[in-house]
């Protein structure tokens, strides 16, 4: 499923968007509107089980306060009464919205693969373009080395030279792969929206350090050398030579949708609570809304922003979605309402 799904983003991005970023979110909304008819189905099943339990929460009260000191007593009767009501221990369709779950761990392999590649790819292409300085129409490392054999005076001007051609190189072919890979604020979609990391500075150094490969150590190792040596800082992609591939804002923005979307679907769904175990829930929910913002800001920091672009679109969508449906579904009801009591009269 995995390559299943990096092959249907590549072809997105080929054919219809030509950004990942934009890929992603054109992706994400293609799946809620599939996933429509089961939010539709978990909305209305959340609703029905609340207007249910409000229905007989007359009786549950009287049962709760006949049985108030005969736990097990109230517990068989609050069931009995769920039974003749049929109301259930949980509402229709309560497992829905847990499928978003699910998706958000078969997408973070799917992102983690991609991210590899494309990471990978803009390397390689780096690395392709400066092994030209080195075949025979340039050649970099007997340029260099012969430079170098007149004394230094004679090296820092050639290195300077195959250095500036170099970072044009560089410069052409990191632009043509951030325009596939970069979405607003975020240079590459690939890395955290934050800080990047050594690694990726580290491979970048590495390539550029074997454009010198053919020099002596006595060259490499002088003052003069490591004085000019600045110039190669100048191959390595802005995003990477600042330090920043972002601006931390879609770590913070991934917990505050988090926390958003928790308090919407509590108050745009309350459920009754349960008289016999009036409690039941509670900690786990107190928890949840404390937790998964918390898990989801160290997601948005530790993993590719592609995760962090899913789940707020996700995230925002879902929320749109239900507040239509429940808008939708309260003018029904009304309707509904308003025909029983024509027919009453």
């Amino acid at each position: 499923m995995t390559q299943w799904l990096i092959n249907l983003f590549t072809w997105m991005n080929d054919f219809i968007t030509g950004n990942f970023g934009l890929t992603i979110v054109l992706f994400t909304l293609l799946l809620r509107l599939i996933c429509l008819p089961l939010d539709i189905y978990s909305r209305k099943g959340q609703r029905d089980y609340t207007r249910k339990m409000k229905l007989i929460q007359p009786e549950m009260d009287r049962i709760t306060k006949a049985y108030k000191n005969n736990q097990e007593m109230l517990s068989r009767k609050t069931m009995e009464l769920r039974r003749q009501h049929g109301i259930g221990l949980m509402p229709k369709g309560c497992f829905a919205p847990l499928i978003a779950y699910p998706l958000l761990i078969a997408f973070f392999a799917v992102f983690n693969s991609m991210a590899q590649a494309q990471n990978q790819l803009l390397i390689d292409n780096i690395k392709a373009s400066l092994e030209g300085l080195r075949i025979d129409n340039v050649n970099a490392a007997g340029y260099l080395a012969a430079s170098a054999s007149s004394g230094i005076n004679n090296f820092l001007p050639a290195a300077e030279r195959v250095l500036q051609s170099g970072s044009q190189t560089v410069s052409a072919v990191t632009s043509d792969w951030l325009s596939t890979n970069s979405f607003l604020w975020v240079k590459n979609i690939w890395q955290p929206d934050a800080a990047v990391s050594l690694s990726v500075i580290n491979r970048y150094v590495a390539i550029i350090g074997s454009l010198f490969s053919g020099m002596s150590s006595e060259i490499i190792s002088s003052a003069a050398f490591a004085g000019d040596a600045a110039w190669m800082w100048g191959l390595i992609p802005g995003g990477v030579r600042t330090g920043f591939n972002g601006l931390f804002i879609l770590p913070i923005l991934t917990g505050a949708v988090q926390v958003l979307s928790f308090k919407f679907n509590q108050k745009l769904n309350p459920v009754a609570a349960d008289p016999a175990n009036p409690n039941a829930g509670q900690g786990a929910n107190k928890f949840m809304g404390i937790f998964f913002p918390i898990l989801f800001v160290y997601f948005g920091l530790s993993s590719s922003s592609a995760i962090a672009i899913y789940w707020v679109t996700s995230s925002l969508i879902m929320m749109l979605v239900s507040f239509i449906i429940n808008k939708v579904l309260d003018a029904l009801d009304k309707r509904k309402e308003a025909k029983a009591q024509t027919a009453a009269k």
